[in-house]
């Protein structure tokens, strides 16, 4: 009965490492394709989604100073206003690089207009088994 009892405990720990990680993967990717559909159908609900309230958007340019926007209305009206330009937006999300560090995942990834291209760096937040974006920085 013992025997029978680790066999199944082990069994399960297995089992748990192994779809533990896809699981978060799954589901921080389907955040990420929605931002991304998001971008680039400008749909500003869509792409609002993903983010959490307090989500904060940092802005570096090439020169200057960079720009922090702190909450959900401020990244909102930010990306209103980027949508106004006419130009086709595409999301690298097939190169994007993955990393997990602690209780978040950070996607880096390409975005590409037709005359330059920047590096959104999305960090993803879990809360009771939802991600969302928490910190997103921009930089050229």
């Amino acid at each position: 009965m013992k025997k029978a009892v680790l066999s199944t405990l082990v069994s399960l720990f297995i089992v748990s490492c192994v779809s533990g990680p896809s699981s978060y993967v799954e589901s921080t990717d389907k955040v990420v394709n929605n931002w991304a559909r998001g971008l680039e159908e400008k749909d500003i609900d869509t792409l609002m989604d993903t983010y959490w309230p307090e989500a904060v958007f940092t802005f570096i340019p090439p020169e200057g100073e960079k720009n922090i926007t702190s909450g959900s209305d401020g990244i909102r009206d930010l990306q209103i206003n980027n949508m106004k330009n006419p130009a086709k937006v595409t999301v690298r999300v097939d190169t994007a690089k993955l990393e997990k560090t602690g209780s978040t995942v950070t996607y880096t990834i390409l975005v590409e207009l037709p005359d330059l291209a920047v590096t959104n760096s999305l960090e993803l937040e879990n809360r009771n088994n939802e991600w969302r974006i928490i910190n997103q920085v921009v930089k050229f």
